[in-house]
């Protein structure tokens, strides 16, 4: 299964999810747990549509690439599910 670095917001009201590896998957919710755990929903479902597109999917980026963009707050692993 492969992993896809989530980062997480937060604001005054909730927690966002982004995708570096996918700039246009994003989701929120009022905690952080439940952010996280949307955050596989919304790669699951973002990659579902690329693929019905034709897209290619990218392949993980590793921390190490990303630690330019990581500006501040918290990374998290999500598993791409797929069935």
């Amino acid at each position: 299964m492969r992993h896809y670095i989530g980062l997480i917001h937060q604001s005054a009201t909730s927690y966002g999810v982004s995708f570096p590896d996918f700039p246009s998957a994003v989701t929120a919710a009022p905690s952080f747990y439940e952010a996280v755990e949307l955050a596989a929903e919304c790669l699951a479902l973002h990659v579902e549509a690329m693929l019905a597109e034709g897209q290619p999917i990218p392949p993980p980026s590793s921390f190490a690439q990303l630690e330019a963009k990581l500006v501040s707050g918290t990374s998290v692993l999500v598993p791409l599910r797929q069935d």
